[in-house]
């Protein structure tokens, strides 16, 4: 190891050789342990994140191909709300303090993270240049689907986890996401919900080991705190942590699956007591509880997944093509079957078995997901958004990913066994 390397040219036939006080061959021996230990543990680390690291580059090279235009085009643009919070942040935030307590922008909601805190700690560290707001933004689209390949590891093998981070990456109908420096607040969100839901499964598993896993749960209970306080309708994603024990640990829900859910406990708090300063509850949406409507809305989201659906893109906040698509009986048929089989598949033993093939549940589980985190907007008549699909769409990629190697080692099979009858 180049660590140990200057240690050992002494032993060459260059000019350099050890001294013989034993003081100092006691100090060069400790000092060689030292390095050989530094050495082995940073071979170690490397060697347990190359993969992941590799990884990491696809996905950043898949998700630079399918947005790096719309990041260069739209770098040096302000969107109209930015102006509106620079405005906002500059009338009513002064101190740090403030950014909790200030009231929020826009009416009814609670925000703080990702509106004032943000905003001011951007006049003050880079004097709200856009083109930062913009990088942000950009980094921010990448780390979430490197999450989601995290997350994938323990429910897929690599192709499929890789494969679920780069669809993730690289879904055409996140163009507002990317190009919008207010989708901060989904994309921090849903960074911070993403973090939950690792450590999480990092502690279920370290529990099964028999290891305390206290710490990791607590940690779990703060990044759903932060996810909440970036953005409100991260209050769904506990929901996953139930149905990750349903799915994924063979219908053993414990009590630890339902702690997350104390963060949401913690924002309520805090948007009860905070959140008067601001004035009204009001938000000013308006929620519609029609099935039509519901069926609507899921299949927009869920159509809006496939890239050669929405491109060529005539209209960011969400496509004709789909929109037309959605607003047809048989898309609105076909989310309803597929909704329902998936319901009727987590809830009914009979048609799911706790023992089914990994794939088989992680592909339920991503569907569950879709299903969970679109639910807090296919309730609105008027604001059927493409944007709205970005938490969802993380299911769908997991989804599609694990039905993806289900096919591939199906088609392997097959292929092995006509090999084998005509051998």
């Amino acid at each position: 190891m180049f660590f140990v390397l200057p240690l050992d040219w002494a032993r060459t036939k260059g000019t350099i050789r050890r001294a013989q006080s034993p003081r100092l061959r006691s100090s060069s021996t400790t000092e060689h342990r030292q390095a050989g230990w530094l050495g082995r543990w940073l071979g170690r680390w490397l060697a347990s994140w190359r993969r992941p690291l590799a990884a990491g580059v696809l996905i950043l090279l898949a998700g630079g191909v399918f947005h790096g235009w719309t990041v260069v085009e739209n770098f040096s643009r302000q969107h109209w709300e930015d102006q509106l919070f620079y405005r906002h942040v500059a009338d009513h935030v002064t101190t740090a303090g403030e950014c909790l307590t200030a009231p929020s922008m826009w009416s009814g909601l609670y925000r703080p993270l990702t509106t004032n805190c943000y905003y001011h700690l951007g006049e003050a560290l880079f004097g709200h240049r856009i083109e930062v707001y913009h990088s942000i933004n950009a980094a921010l689209v990448w780390v979430n689907a490197f999450l989601l390949f995290l997350v994938a590891r323990f429910l897929l093998s690599y192709p499929g986890a890789l494969l679920a981070g780069a669809l993730y990456a690289t879904r055409i109908a996140h163009v507002e996401v990317v190009q919008n420096t207010v989708e901060f607040q989904v994309l921090f969100s849903t960074t911070w919900s993403l973090m939950a839901f690792l450590v999480f499964l990092h502690a279920r598993r370290r529990a099964r080991d028999g290891e305390s896993a206290a710490a990791l749960v607590a940690g779990c209970v703060g990044c759903t705190a932060l996810a909440l306080l970036s953005k409100e309708t991260a209050s769904v994603w506990p929901v996953l942590f139930v149905l990750a024990g349903w799915l994924l640990e063979e219908r053993r829900v414990r009590r630890v699956h339902f702690v997350p859910a104390l963060a949401v406990l913690v924002w309520a708090v805090l948007f009860a007591v905070l959140r008067p300063n601001g004035g009204t509850y009001d938000s000013g949406l308006s929620w519609v509880f029609s099935l039509q409507l519901v069926l609507v809305n899921y299949a927009a989201h869920f159509l809006d997944f496939a890239n050669l659906l929405a491109w060529p893109l005539d209209n960011p906040v969400m496509d004709r093509t789909v929109l037309g698509l959605a607003v047809a009986w048989p898309a609105q048929l076909g989310v309803a079957l597929l909704l329902g089989v998936g319901a009727g598949a987590v809830v009914l033993p009979r048609l799911w078995s706790p023992a089914a093939h990994p794939n088989v549940r992680a592909a339920l589980f991503g569907l569950a997901w879709f299903a969970v985190l679109t639910a807090p907007f296919v309730f609105f008549p008027d604001r059927l958004y493409m944007r709205y699909s970005y938490p969802g769409h993380a299911g769908l990629a997991l989804s599609f990913a694990a039905v993806g190697v289900m096919l591939v080692r199906s088609a392997r099979r097959v292929v092995r066994k006509s090999t084998v009858g005509a051998g």
